[in-house]
């Protein structure tokens, strides 16, 4: 078993009983299991796999990746304090709202058009 832990969240990784692993993680005092996922699978894996699916919705794949790569770049030094700053309100309502969206089997559900919508109507 493999274990990692941040601020809200424990990661467990157990060895999967068949194809693809359980994911176990703890999100404001409750677990949520993910069943079959990839042992290979990364948090990258996933953000690239965003990444294609806003391409294949019409947005130009240079700007879907530069806007990806910029967003990682600043966030990462942000949140790991190599840079001192902090989010916008905008930002911090998309994280709190995105998080459970996206911490779900069903997670590309956050890019139908009634979704986007929403979302824009709750950080704007």
């Amino acid at each position: 078993i493999c274990c990692a832990t941040a601020p809200n969240a424990m990661l467990a990784f157990m060895k999967p009983q068949t194809s693809g692993q359980t994911l176990r993680f703890v999100r404001r005092g409750e677990t949520v299991t993910l069943n079959h996922v990839a042992p290979d699978r990364t948090l990258l894996d996933v953000l690239r796999e965003a990444m294609d699916e806003v391409v294949a919705r019409g947005v130009p794949h240079e700007a879907a990746r530069d806007f990806l790569l910029g967003h990682m770049n600043i966030m990462a030094a942000v949140i790991f304090k190599e840079q001192p700053g902090v989010f916008s309100d905008a930002c911090n309502k998309a994280i709190q709202f995105g998080k459970p969206a996206l911490m779900r089997e069903d997670w590309k559900k956050v890019f139908e058009p009634e979704e986007i919508a929403a979302s824009i109507r709750r950080i704007t």
